[in-house]
C-alpha cells in the first residue's frame, strides 16, 4: 500500500497521518532519506 493511500489526507485526518507515520518509522526503520521523501509526500500542497 503506498504511503499517500494509506495515510490519507492530512487536513481531513491529522491523526490518521501521524499513526500511520508513526508505524512506518517502527516498523519499517527507514533512514534519513526515506523520511524526507515520506515528509514531502506528507506536505506536498497537491
Amino acid at each position: 500500500m503506498s504511503w499517500r493511500k494509506a495515510a490519507g489526507v492530512y487536513r481531513e485526518d491529522p491523526d490518521r497521518v501521524a499513526k500511520v507515520f508513526e508505524t512506518k518509522i517502527r516498523t519499517q526503520d527507514p533512514d534519513w532519506d526515506d523520511i524526507q521523501v515520506m515528509l514531502d509526500m506528507l506536505l506536498d500542497s497537491t
